[in-house]
């Protein structure tokens, strides 16, 4: 289900709160940030980073379930 889809801006913003680590946590904020902007496409856009991939490469983030499924876009989840 995550496999594909390319995370929001937002996306990291919300999984800073939920970071237990706090360099991950700052890392997220960073990406969420506009000082970040051209860090987080690199990392995001560039690579073509999955939501999955992103959850890998932070692993303290203990965001519920529910959390994940409104956070990931919409059309992703209606065509899969």
């Amino acid at each position: 289900m995550f496999t594909s889809a390319s995370p929001w801006r937002y996306f990291f913003e919300v999984m800073s709160f939920f970071a237990t680590a706090e360099h991950e946590k700052e890392r997220l904020q960073y990406f969420a940030s506009p000082k970040g902007r051209d860090d987080l496409y690199q990392y995001n856009q560039k690579e073509r980073i999955t939501v999955l991939e992103v959850l890998e490469d932070f692993p303290s983030v203990q965001m519920p379930f529910e959390w994940l499924l409104q956070l990931v876009p919409t059309p992703f989840l209606l065509l899969h």
